[in-house]
């Protein structure tokens, strides 16, 4: 297999774009990770986008690939995987450029989601992604499943509502060092706590919001891309796991598939949880930060509360966890805007993450959730 990289990254600020389009945000984003690899659109030829819920489009990677201008491709594609898709978008890129059917592919991921459907709309479009038969006919929506997953940890390993506050202002005080974060102000326990409760026991500021935001980013191949610009960022290991689709059919609600995919991305890699500089880990909501930490190994079952409690998710602890501030506080514009996840990711290994860099980062691991912790998907990045 060919020798992958990662050698371009752009992102829009998060939020409120006031009116900018998905594909405006899109083309910012794009045009900055080309800028940023030393390239030119003309010399990407493939391009895996994440389709927007908002605005629906029929070919999400024609549309833009026509937006922008782009002449010269020889694979396109999109792939509808939720919060999982930018770790799955670079394995399909590293699939796609060994298979020989492009050589240099950019990812996108995020959307418009304020300014093509405002928060109400877009929340209330989202109600109903439970099953049809057993979950929506009950009033099942986004946060109540992730509540039952919350719930059940407590009752399980004690967890505490201040375990899940932690996390939300652990990531906080990363997205204060983030000019690009949809939000700066501080935030602290008692902060979270009593903020309106969602969905017991999440509070408001246990969810991620809603925003306007695109990330982007460039994969090659090491060979391909000799002479850009930038300290080259390699694809060590990679892996995905399922265990259900719909929650009412999950085997546990405290072990997910995310430990068959750290499993499979920590041996591909050679590395062991332990060897980790940091973690970008996907975090619709607090109480995933927490089994995520758990599943890929980073803890034992019952432990990540107390180590979110600690400080050590936080920079200059054991394991910074989202040094960007995550979807909770960076801001959450669809699935696909965990490609920023992956972005932040590079910025650590290449060094250029300014007041939130991790000092001498190596290896960090990025790990995107879809559904009601129903789809997994893990990397293992290193600074080549």
């Amino acid at each position: 297999m060919k020798k992958i990289v990662l050698i371009g990254v752009g992102e829009t600020p998060m939020g409120n774009s006031n009116g900018l389009s998905t594909l405006e945000l899109q083309a910012q984003a794009s045009m900055a990770a080309i800028r940023d690899a030393g390239l030119s659109k003309n010399q990407i030829d493939g391009l895996i986008v994440a389709p927007s819920i908002a605005d629906n489009f029929m070919m999400p990677s024609m549309t833009l690939a026509d937006y922008l201008g782009m002449p010269n491709l020889n694979y396109s594609t999109s792939l509808a995987l939720g919060g999982i898709g930018g770790c799955a978008m670079v394995q399909q890129a590293m699939m796609a450029i060994n298979c020989g059917m492009c050589s240099t592919v950019l990812i996108v991921g995020g959307e418009a989601r304020i300014s093509s459907k405002g928060r109400k709309s877009m929340v209330e479009s989202l109600a109903g992604v439970g099953h049809p038969q057993y979950e929506v006919p009950f009033g099942a929506f986004i946060p109540a499943c992730y509540a039952l997953i919350a719930k059940r940890h407590m009752h399980e390993y004690g967890t505490t509502p201040e375990d899940l506050a932690s996390v939300a202002v652990t990531m906080r005080s990363h997205a204060m060092k983030n000019p690009l974060a949809q939000y700066r102000d501080p935030l602290t326990l008692d902060g979270v706590l009593s903020s309106k409760m969602i969905a017991d026991p999440l509070h408001m500021f246990d969810c991620a919001g809603v925003a306007d935001g695109v990330a982007a980013l460039i994969v090659s191949s090491s060979e391909n891309a000799r002479g850009t610009r930038n300290t080259a960022v390699e694809l060590l290991g990679w892996g995905e796991g399922y265990t259900h689709e719909y929650i009412s059919s999950a085997p546990s609600l405290t072990t997910m598939g995310c430990v068959e995919s750290g499993k499979k991305a920590f041996r591909r890699a050679g590395v062991t949880p332990s060897d980790m500089d940091g973690a970008m880990l996907y975090d619709c909501f607090t109480i995933t930060v927490l089994i995520e930490l758990e599943d890929l190994g980073f803890c034992e079952k019952g432990e990540s509360g107390s180590l979110a409690r600690a400080g050590e998710i936080a920079l200059g602890g054991k394991l910074p966890v989202n040094t960007h501030g995550g979807l909770l506080s960076c801001g959450h514009s669809g699935g696909g805007i965990s490609v920023a996840h992956v972005t932040e990711a590079v910025r650590q290994l290449r060094h250029e993450a300014g007041d939130r860099q991790i000092p001498d980062a190596e290896l960090i691991c990025v790990h995107g959730n879809s559904g009601i912790m129903s789809a997994h998907s893990t990397l293992i990045l290193g600074r080549a």
